[in-house]
Protein backbone atom coordinates (compact mmCIF):
# COMPACT_ATOMS: atom_id res chain seq x y z
CA UNK A 1 0.00 0.00 0.00
CA UNK A 2 1.07 3.46 -0.35
CA UNK A 3 1.79 5.57 2.01
CA UNK A 4 -0.30 9.09 2.45
CA UNK A 5 0.95 10.55 5.85
CA UNK A 6 2.83 9.43 9.03
CA UNK A 7 1.04 9.75 11.95
CA UNK A 8 1.85 10.01 15.70
CA UNK A 9 4.38 7.27 17.70
CA UNK A 10 3.36 5.52 20.26
CA UNK A 11 5.01 4.07 22.80
CA UNK A 12 4.23 0.83 24.39
CA UNK A 13 4.10 0.49 28.30
CA UNK A 14 7.25 -1.19 27.70
CA UNK A 15 8.85 1.51 26.73
CA UNK A 16 9.79 1.00 22.86
CA UNK A 17 8.28 3.24 20.39
CA UNK A 18 6.03 2.45 17.44
CA UNK A 19 5.74 4.06 14.01
CA UNK A 20 2.28 4.48 12.58
CA UNK A 21 1.10 6.13 9.04
CA UNK A 22 -2.06 6.41 7.11
CA UNK A 23 -1.83 4.39 3.71
CA UNK A 24 -4.35 4.37 0.42
CA UNK A 25 -5.46 0.44 -0.49
CA UNK A 26 -4.75 0.27 -4.21
CA UNK A 27 -7.90 -2.00 -4.56
CA UNK A 28 -10.55 0.08 -2.48
CA UNK A 29 -9.01 3.11 -2.35
CA UNK A 30 -10.18 3.58 1.65
CA UNK A 31 -6.99 5.26 3.62
CA UNK A 32 -6.54 3.39 6.86
CA UNK A 33 -3.82 3.35 9.55
CA UNK A 34 -1.69 0.82 9.71
CA UNK A 35 2.15 0.09 11.82
CA UNK A 36 4.00 1.88 9.13
CA UNK A 37 6.49 -1.54 8.17
CA UNK A 38 2.95 -3.59 7.83
CA UNK A 39 1.04 -1.09 5.90
CA UNK A 40 4.66 -1.26 3.23
CA UNK A 41 4.07 -5.17 3.38
CA UNK A 42 0.96 -5.15 2.84
CA UNK A 43 -1.26 -5.50 -0.99
CA UNK A 44 -4.57 -4.37 0.52
CA UNK A 45 -6.80 -3.06 3.75
CA UNK A 46 -8.57 -6.26 3.71
CA UNK A 47 -11.09 -5.70 1.18
CA UNK A 48 -9.28 -7.76 -1.50
CA UNK A 49 -8.82 -11.44 0.41
CA UNK A 50 -7.69 -13.12 -3.18
CA UNK A 51 -4.63 -10.94 -3.99
CA UNK A 52 -2.20 -13.23 -4.96
CA UNK A 53 -4.54 -15.31 -5.89
CA UNK A 54 -6.25 -16.61 -8.69
CA UNK A 55 -9.60 -15.22 -8.92
CA UNK A 56 -12.87 -17.45 -9.95
CA UNK A 57 -13.29 -16.16 -13.42
CA UNK A 58 -9.35 -16.70 -13.94
CA UNK A 59 -9.92 -20.30 -12.87
CA UNK A 60 -12.78 -20.98 -14.68
CA UNK A 61 -11.00 -19.53 -18.17
CA UNK A 62 -8.24 -21.82 -17.47
CA UNK A 63 -10.59 -25.24 -17.02
CA UNK A 64 -11.99 -24.28 -20.14
CA UNK A 65 -8.94 -23.68 -21.58
CA UNK A 66 -7.86 -26.99 -20.49
CA UNK A 67 -10.45 -28.81 -22.14
CA UNK A 68 -10.35 -27.45 -25.24
CA UNK A 69 -6.84 -27.88 -25.53
CA UNK A 70 -7.64 -31.74 -24.26
CA UNK A 71 -10.25 -32.20 -27.26
CA UNK A 72 -7.94 -30.57 -29.38
CA UNK A 73 -5.66 -32.95 -28.61
CA UNK A 74 -8.33 -36.24 -28.94
CA UNK A 75 -9.36 -34.82 -32.32
CA UNK A 76 -5.34 -35.19 -33.64
CA UNK A 77 -5.55 -38.50 -32.11
CA UNK A 78 -8.86 -39.69 -33.28
CA UNK A 79 -10.56 -39.94 -36.47
CA UNK A 80 -13.84 -39.99 -34.89
CA UNK A 81 -13.77 -38.08 -31.42
CA UNK A 82 -17.69 -39.59 -29.95
CA UNK A 83 -15.80 -43.62 -30.44
CA UNK A 84 -13.30 -42.83 -27.79
CA UNK A 85 -14.27 -45.28 -24.92
CA UNK A 86 -13.29 -43.88 -21.69
CA UNK A 87 -12.41 -46.66 -18.57
CA UNK A 88 -12.98 -43.71 -16.01
CA UNK A 89 -13.88 -40.64 -16.40
CA UNK A 90 -11.63 -39.08 -13.42
CA UNK A 91 -8.86 -40.89 -15.07
CA UNK A 92 -9.02 -40.50 -18.59
CA UNK A 93 -7.80 -43.65 -19.81
CA UNK A 94 -8.24 -44.90 -22.89
CA UNK A 95 -9.61 -48.15 -23.50
CA UNK A 96 -9.23 -48.90 -27.09
CA UNK A 97 -9.07 -47.06 -30.37
CA UNK A 98 -11.81 -47.70 -32.85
Amino acid sequence: MELVERTANRTESGGRTRYYGNFKCPFCGNIVERLKHNGRNQKSCGCNTNTGQPTIEKSRLKKEEAIKKFTRNIKIDFKDDKKVHWFDENILFVLNKT
